[in-house]
């Protein structure tokens, strides 16, 4: 939209555009909008997978990840349940049974 609106006011060249990693590795950002883009920087940090990580992380539950006081939320969000009446997704109406897999 930043894009569209300096397109929309004459502003094309009148900006130097600093975009992040997003605009680094997908062309959706700037369709259309490739002029006014034009001579963008973008960022796009080197990524790896690390396994030590991914199989530590695929090894949480609900029933060893207690101390992490924001995975109950992301347990609910990942699979679409919710977590007795306190949950953080009052519409879904599935209940988590901590038994799901990632």
């Amino acid at each position: 939209r930043v894009l569209d609106a300096a397109k929309r006011n004459n502003q094309t060249g009148h900006f130097l555009w600093v975009g992040s990693d997003s605009w680094g590795s997908k062309i959706s950002p700037v369709i259309g909008q490739e002029r006014v883009a034009e001579g963008a920087i973008t960022i796009l940090p080197k990524r790896a997978s690390v396994d030590a990580f991914d199989r530590y992380f695929r090894s949480r539950s609900l029933s060893n990840n207690r101390r992490n006081v924001w995975f109950a939320e992301f347990w609910e969000e990942n699979f679409n349940c919710r977590l007795g009446m306190h949950g953080k997704r009052p519409g879904v109406l599935k209940k988590c049974t901590g038994e799901t897999q990632h």
